[in-house]
């Protein structure tokens, strides 16, 4: 190595003193220790600390002169007692606490990672696939408990247009586009697998704020494998007092956006409560049906080009208007309740299924 003064030393030679049996001190250097026949055998090994210390010890000793070096670097008095104050510093600290004393001052553990509370903490945490009968759902509760993937197997159709954190099937506790209810961190309060007595589900429960929550069970049912259903709810947890048990203005709005394959070749059908048929297609842009105009508790997304129909049914009694907007290559076919305010035993609540059919 190339000494900053223009000298050459070997840095990397390890040194250190040995204590003889004869109880005199010498110096070597090298990557042996030295030869007992030249004055006796070593009454010990020096540690590993010990020896680091000493090599430290004998390079400060035998370092050039930085100041110089180009005229750039000074190296006073004051350096060289600080250097040696640390050595002090770390003797000392090698005679009280041991060799390890030091670096266990110097690093600091890393914590441990936080454990989960429990099984449903965990599951908010984990996309859910929900697998049975005709259906294979994605679900994702950490984020508005959003439906990302409703895939119908039989046909090998996926039906949402989505992301992890837009779209998809969501639900609002507003009439305002994506109100709260849309994004919030939902918890999983129960899962039920295939294999158990009950059909394939999840239950998902978020904080909407003011001592109200949106509860939403999504099922794939064990006696007709081919719907899928979602039961929701805006309840009531913990109103205030001067509210006289009632909390604000809500409504339960069902978001769901749909994807089309042949966007040319698509309309949204239905029978109205006043008992006419009535079909809308994309160029009708964006259409509310309230009153006797609404679906008579069911309507469908038809693609023809396909020969497949998306079936919804609802129950008229907890739909108040339905909507109905076309996008570019997508559709929204929401559900909205009543807006009125809830209390305990006044939930807002829409049970509604999907099935697909085939038309032709």
């Amino acid at each position: 190595m190339k000494g900053l003064g223009g000298q050459f030393r070997q840095w990397e030679r390890p040194c250190g003193q040995i204590r003889w049996r004869d109880g005199s001190r010498r110096w070597w250097e090298g990557s042996r220790l030295p030869d007992p026949a030249a004055g006796g055998e070593p009454a010990a090994t020096l540690s590993f600390s010990r020896r680091v210390l000493h090599r430290i010890s004998h390079l400060l000793a035998s370092s050039p002169p930085w100041h110089g070096w180009r005229g750039r670097l000074k190296r006073g008095e004051g350096k060289r007692l600080e250097q040696q104050s640390f050595l002090a510093s770390w003797e000392e600290k090698s005679r009280r606490g041991g060799e390890g004393q030091l670096l266990s001052e110097m690093v600091k553990p890393i914590p441990d990672i936080d454990e989960p509370a429990g099984q449903g903490a965990e599951l908010s945490k984990t996309p859910v696939d929900l697998k049975s009968g005709d259906w294979l759902l994605k679900v994702v509760p950490w984020i508005g408990g959003r439906i990302i993937s409703m895939t119908h197997l039989p046909t090998d159709s996926q039906w949402l247009h989505s992301r992890i954190e837009i779209n998809g099937y969501e639900e609002y506790s507003g009439t305002e586009y994506r109100s709260a209810g849309c994004t919030e961190e939902y918890k999983v309060t129960r899962r039920y697998l295939e294999q158990s007595a009950d059909e394939e589900s999840i239950c998902l429960e978020g904080d909407i704020g003011g001592g109200l929550v949106l509860q939403r069970d999504i099922s794939i049912l064990k006696n007709n494998p081919k719907i899928v259903q979602i039961d929701s709810s805006i309840q009531a947890r913990s109103v205030g007092a001067g509210s006289g048990g009632f909390s604000r203005l809500v409504c339960l709005r069902v978001h769901p956006t749909f994807t089309l394959l042949n966007p040319t070749e698509v309309v949204v059908a239905f029978t109205a409560i006043n008992g006419l048929k009535q079909e809308i297609s994309p160029e009708s842009g964006e259409i509310i049906l309230e009153g006797d105009i609404r679906p008579n508790g069911e309507w469908m997304l038809v693609d023809r080009c396909a020969g497949l129909s998306l079936v919804n049914r609802f129950d008229p009694s907890q739909v108040s208007k339905c909507l109905v907007h076309w996008g570019t290559g997508d559709l929204n076919m929401e559900l909205w309740s009543e807006e009125r305010p809830v209390s305990n035993d006044t939930p807002l609540t829409i049970c509604h299924q999907y099935e697909v059919r085939q038309t032709n």
